[in-house]
């Protein structure tokens, strides 16, 4: 154990591909959890996850390969979470956790989350929670992209401006913010009888041998991902220039009938010189072969909501040559001229996009028409697009050599194993950080209940406060103890075979203190005495005696 696992703060939305609404986070998810499972040397999977979501964890495990141990723990100050040393958040905000750990020791644990989407405002209050939460040193957000990195580190400079404005000079907190690719199974995009696959389904969808196929897979929605003016415009130019018999394969799922009829719509009308294809995204079988049944892969993202881009190494994984939109993420994956092609985007002047922004944050723009929004101020070049396809429509040793040149990529730096490794020598440098910090620990923010509330009670209980059993208590307690409302939390305030003690300790001094009660009882803890004196004050079978 130690720097080489971690504990998963796991919930089913982050790490399940089984889903209608899939997105690449959650692939990102379910690929770390198998990345995880094929490398790890220990014999314990870990996950902070309880009742229905603990199930489904152990199941995600299951499915994964993964044979043996799967612990589900109740909260971060599990003692085993300390004994791993990583509680991993598939999330950019450290601050939840924090705020747990500070009840404990901030030294306990380290604490990494990782960026997906960034431009929502519940995540920018994320970032800014990190700030404002007991983080550490040994902490870190792991950014996907370079890109990324950037955009958190400037979000962190003016969250800095704006409470040194506010309270003065401040010390910002030292989390990490290292840059680590999100990673793909590699063997699963090149499985052995990939030439029949995309014989059968290029069959299937009507693509003679001699059709050139460009590929997209994602969400068909021109406000969530990629607008695809660009991509219909270019593929059809390059279609018209070469003289060459061009397809358009458009594999994912549309978020509505409204959406779907628009977008056929307008490819049909911009498209009028390839053939359009598609497949539906929720056809599993068809969605494992179309990597197999294109030619090269086009993405022209605008969307300020993509931060790394998965489909763009899983295309090169599959050996596929790649058009990409020099944008976030792509601009670190896809190597210009080797691998692909990275395409020019100009982004709107300061100030352009101000409205948008208004609108969002105060509620009067939904998150998708605000990042919609963005992406009609976002221009990818086309003429560059289009010179793109039509290099790589009319050469196929182009084609060979840039996806030869991809898949290598895609193996050498993006597959799962290999990324995990990433996420191990982050753990082991923080753990390192971790055990020479000799800082002070930060004040805890967050008190026990009757701290904070002490002026609610008339007064509160001391070591002088003194009981004895009522006449009635044999029978009193077993039937008061056996009502839910009464019982619905005893095992997390006392443990019942050791409270017998107290109630032996009571039936022989006939009365007692809590202070000599913890003095008869020292194998006790004084606090757990507290708790069930005040638990049996409550229930009427003890009384205080003044």
């Amino acid at each position: 154990m130690g720097s080489s696992n971690c504990v998963i703060h796991y919930f089913e939305d982050a790490f399940s591909a089984n889903r209608t609404d899939l997105k690449g986070r959650h692939s990102a998810g379910a690929g770390f959890i198998r990345g995880l499972a094929s490398s790890l040397a220990d014999d314990t999977m870990y996950a902070i996850a309880q009742g229905p979501t603990a199930a489904d964890f152990k199941d995600t495990v299951r499915r994964s390969g993964w044979t043996r141990q799967v612990r589900a723990l109740r909260s971060p100050l599990d003692p085993e979470a300390a004994a791993v040393g990583t509680v991993f958040c598939p999330y950019p905000n450290l601050g939840p956790v924090s705020w747990m750990r500070q009840q404990a020791d901030t030294r306990r644990f380290s604490i990494v989350g990782v960026t997906h989407t960034i431009c929502s405002e519940a995540v920018l209050y994320g970032i800014y929670e990190s700030v404002m939460a007991p983080s550490r040193p040994w902490d870190a957000i792991i950014c996907t992209s370079t890109a990324a990195r950037a955009a958190i580190a400037g979000q962190l400079d003016r969250i800095g401006t704006f409470l040194t404005a506010r309270f003065g000079s401040i010390r910002m907190p030292e989390f990490e913010l290292p840059v680590i690719p999100l990673g793909v199974m590699a063997d699963d995009f090149a499985p052995p009888d990939a030439g029949a696959r995309r014989a059968r389904l290029r069959a299937e969808l009507g693509l003679s041998d001699d059709t050139v196929a460009a590929l997209f897979v994602g969400r068909l929605a021109w406000h969530a991902k990629a607008h695809p003016l660009a991509m219909f415009q270019a593929l059809n130019r390059a279609a018209e220039r070469s003289g060459r018999p061009v397809a358009l394969i458009l594999a994912g799922r549309f978020p509505g009938a409204e959406i779907s009829e628009a977008f056929r719509s307008a490819a049909a009308a911009e498209c009028p010189s390839i053939k359009l294809v598609y497949v539906d995204g929720t056809d599993d079988a068809r969605m494992a072969d179309v990597w197999h049944a294109g030619d090269f892969f086009i993405s022209l993202s605008d969307n300020i909501q993509e931060t790394f881009g998965l489909t763009i190494i899983e295309a090169m994984a599959a050996g596929l040559p790649v058009v990409a939109s020099d944008w976030d993420g792509y601009r670190d994956t896809v190597e210009d001229g080797v691998t692909g092609f990275r395409v020019p985007v100009l982004g709107c002047p300061d100030g352009a996009d101000a409205q948008l922004a208004a609108w969002y944050f105060s509620g009067a723009l939904s998150f998708d028409r605000y990042i919609g929004g963005v992406s009609q101020i976002t221009a990818v070049d086309t003429a560059r697009a289009t010179e793109c396809c039509v290099a790589l429509v009319a050469d196929a040793g182009l084609r060979a050599r840039m996806g030869a040149a991809g898949r290598a990529r895609a193996r050498r730096l993006y597959d799962w194993p290999v990324v995990i490794r990433q996420y191990q020598a982050l753990w082991a440098e923080l753990a390192a950080r971790r055990a020479a910090a000799t800082e002070p620990e930060p004040p805890v923010l967050y008190r026990p209940p009757m701290e904070t509330f002490a002026s609610f009670p008339t007064r509160r209980a001391d070591g002088q406060l003194r009981v004895r059993l009522v006449p009635t208590y044999r029978t009193d307690l077993p039937r008061l103890s056996a009502y839910a409302m009464n019982n619905f939390i005893m095992a997390g305030l006392f443990d019942r075979r050791r409270a017998a003690g107290i109630v032996a300790e009571l039936e022989r001094a006939g009365s007692a203190t809590l202070d000599q009660l913890a003095a008869a009882l020292p194998d006790m803890d004084a606090h757990e005495i507290a708790r069930f004196v005040l638990w049996m004050l409550k229930l009427g079978v003890l009384v205080e005696e003044r």
